[in-house]
């Protein structure tokens, strides 16, 4: 699926999953498209606001798509991971002090 290669490729891109990983969520950076995985039942939905499409795809593509995506969401948790480390400076009562703000 093309599309959802694009998605993953797409830094800016917003992606979740179900905490049971049998669906996955990509949403454009634009928000102009939404696309949701169901692992389980092997069926895509593309919808773009005007138009919505429900595709079933093969257990080679649901395989496809598992794997990129965990890859994918993976790496930009430890992007996010590395960044905030690298920016340590607060003391932890600074951080509890500018949360309650």
């Amino acid at each position: 699926m093309i599309i959802v290669r694009q998605l993953l490729d797409d830094k800016d891109s917003e992606l979740l999953m179900l905490p049971n990983m049998n669906k996955v969520y990509m949403k454009s950076h634009d928000g102009q498209a939404l696309v949701t995985v169901d692992l389980t039942l092997g069926k895509a939905s593309v919808d773009n606001h005007r138009f919505g499409y429900d595709i079933p795809i093969s257990r080679r593509v649901v395989e496809y798509v598992q794997r990129n995506f965990i890859s994918e969401v993976e790496k930009r948790r430890k992007d996010m991971e590395d960044e905030y480390r690298r920016n340590r400076n607060n003391s932890l009562s600074n951080v509890i002090k500018n949360l309650k703000k």
